[in-house]
């Protein structure tokens, strides 16, 4: 039951693309129904949820993490249970920093699966071992999938998510690009008036003047992923500029191209990606139905 009345009981879940990979019937709705029973079985009342959904757990700067670290430093949490410690986190050194801070605020942490309960002393002898083990188990998945990328790379399909602007993904085939027709009479209109001798801001001015919807925008009216919600402007769908333009010009894909390993993580711990070398490369043909 709570420990103190009025205060949260905390309910957190966390999927991972690579629990998604891996086939882990771990969803966030699992989860939370595991966790809903347990509460209700054992008689802790006023929960809340705390959840994060596709992201990774060697990382804790999470936004249903943070929220939950918020309520925490507030003070108006008295109890944090988890589906087991791996939901917590895969970096283990962390992991303990955030179990010490629950402990230093008289918070109680219970992982369902693991056995663990911080008011019994004797369950939490081996979480140091488990939170290490599921790092391991974070950095090996991580090799598993790098390996599929690249063997998926090196024999010419295509790792991107998202098919560039004048293609799309086969409903059939995630591998196979289709022509999106409208699209790609826009980028043809573009390397045809690029030969005429027009240079980037020229054909952008061109292509507002006509009024041509945009990338970004065509990306969103039909519902496909283009750039990165922060870069889109949807209040001038025809306002092409010059650097979209040059972009498009830039990309081998349009000369029938696949282009793999732009970008490096030096490790599974690492957010950012580092660029590679040019030479590094590979370049195949992209499957396009004649």
């Amino acid at each position: 039951m709570n420990i103190a009345a009025g205060k949260i009981t905390a309910l957190y879940s966390r999927l991972s693309r690579e629990d998604m990979l891996t086939g882990d019937s771990l969803s966030i709705k699992n989860q939370r129904d595991i966790l809903d029973n347990y509460a209700a079985q054992n008689g802790f009342t006023h929960t809340r949820h705390f959840f994060d959904d596709g992201t990774s757990g060697v990382h804790f700067d999470r936004d249903g993490w943070q929220k939950l670290i918020e309520e925490v430093e507030a003070g108006r949490i008295c109890t944090v249970i988890t589906k087991d410690l791996s939901r917590l986190g895969r970096e283990h050194i962390q992991a303990g920093m955030y179990l010490e801070l629950f402990r230093r605020n008289g918070i109680r942490f219970i992982a369902i699966t693991n056995g663990v309960d911080s008011i019994n002393p004797e369950s939490l002898e081996y979480v140091p071992f488990l939170n290490i083990f599921s790092e391991w188990f974070a950095r090996d998945t991580s090799k598993k999938i790098k390996a599929v990328a690249h063997a998926k790379g090196n024999a010419g399909k295509p790792l991107s998510y998202n098919a560039i602007y004048g293609f799309m993904k086969s409903p059939d085939d995630k591998n196979l690009w289709l022509i999106d027709e409208y699209p790609a009479s826009i980028v043809k209109r573009i390397f045809q008036m690029t030969v005429g001798g027009m240079g980037p801001y020229q054909i952008a001015r061109r292509l507002t003047e006509e009024k041509v919807e945009k990338p970004s925008y065509y990306f969103a009216k039909n519902r496909m992923v283009g750039p990165k919600p922060s870069s889109r402007d949807l209040s001038e769908p025809y306002i092409w500029n010059g650097g979209t333009v040059a972009t498009i010009l830039s990309k081998p894909e349009y000369c029938g191209h696949t282009v793999n390993f732009r970008t490096r993580k030096e490790s599974y711990k690492d957010k950012q990606f580092k660029w590679n070398p040019k030479r590094n490369g590979r370049f195949s043909r992209i499957r396009i139905p004649q």
